[in-house]
């Protein structure tokens, strides 16, 4: 296997591929139970950031990131967080469509994924703050091998984003990640600040 690469993808056609690339996945791990037929653009591809994680030319994994009016927005969640989340209305981003497969070491994507919608956020003014919607596992990936400090914000719900299966919501401050990176005693701030001008 070769370098695994990550980058924001602007391609439409590339796009496609990688929304293709998600919808099999979900499927294949029974998230959808539908077969994906030809993706669509849904309101959000005006607003949305798309990144791809490829090994060579194969696709290995994909996130976009939603930003402004976010599908969550009409969501309940637990008061504080709800409370929190409206005083940064408009600097609100989603993670959706978070997806890894193929031949690299899904750990390795789903971190450059990771790396890569907060770093994006962190170059934002305004002090932004990330929302998603996940599979429980993913939840605890997240803390045990990336160290993300992410706080649950609600019960797990679903359907949500044509997924089937009930996600867990979640909340990243990506400041408090640049804090905690920042700090000496962190395994894997090395990682998560590189290239973070």
């Amino acid at each position: 296997m070769g370098s695994v690469d990550m980058g924001i993808v602007t391609d439409i056609d590339e796009i496609a591929a990688l929304q293709r690339f998600q919808e099999r996945k979900y499927f294949e791990s029974g998230l959808l139970t539908e077969p994906p037929g030809e993706p669509e653009l849904d309101k959000y591809f005006g607003v949305s950031v798309y990144f791809g994680v490829y090994s060579g030319d194969e696709i290995v994994g994909t996130a976009r990131l939603i930003c402004g009016d976010y599908p969550m927005a009409g969501l309940q969640f637990d008061r504080k967080p709800t409370k929190r989340l409206r005083r940064f209305k408009g600097t609100v981003f989603e993670v959706s469509r978070m997806a890894v497969g193929g031949s690299a070491p899904p750990f390795k994507v789903s971190a450059l994924l990771t790396r890569g919608f907060l770093q994006y956020v962190l170059r934002e003014p305004g002090g932004a703050l990330v929302v998603a919607a996940v599979d429980p596992p993913v939840v605890r990936i997240m803390r045990r091998m990336h160290g993300i400090p992410l706080q649950v914000i609600g019960k797990p719900f679903g359907p949500h984003g044509g997924v089937d299966s009930p996600a867990t919501p979640i909340l990243i401050d990506p400041l408090e990640c640049l804090e905690v990176f920042s700090q000496p005693d962190s395994r894997t701030g090395a990682f998560f600040l590189e290239g973070l001008a």
